[in-house]
């Protein structure tokens, strides 16, 4: 298990809570608000709105779960061995490694 010492190692924050296995949220000085799993900031909620999806090629079923999970605009899933996005008003987006989306200020990155 890594620990919340290492998961935040170097990262500059004014708050920071343990919410799940390896997982960290955490306030950034700019008021944006980070979800990280391991080393990687999974989702990012700028202050201004709108949310940041980021694999880091991390295409697990533990980074899809903790996306879904504390996210609520739509949902991560697999098919064929693509990561695909779908929010709940029936809108579906395919994004593979290195392609960035930005749909209704919501980014995807599945590099």
């Amino acid at each position: 298990m890594t620990t919340k010492a290492k998961m935040l190692k170097d990262i500059k924050y004014t708050e920071a809570k343990l919410i799940d296995n390896n997982t960290i949220r955490y306030v950034r000085p700019n008021g944006d608000v980070a979800i990280r799993l391991h080393f990687t900031d999974i989702l990012i909620f700028p202050k201004d709105g709108g949310v940041i999806f980021n694999t880091a090629g991390h295409r697990t079923v533990t980074t899809k779960n903790r996306m879904n999970k504390w996210q609520t605009i739509g949902r991560i899933f697999q098919e064929k061995f693509m990561m695909k996005y779908a929010t709940f008003i029936l809108m579906e987006l395919h994004f593979q490694g290195g392609s960035t989306n930005n749909v209704n200020k919501t980014n995807f990155n599945a590099a």
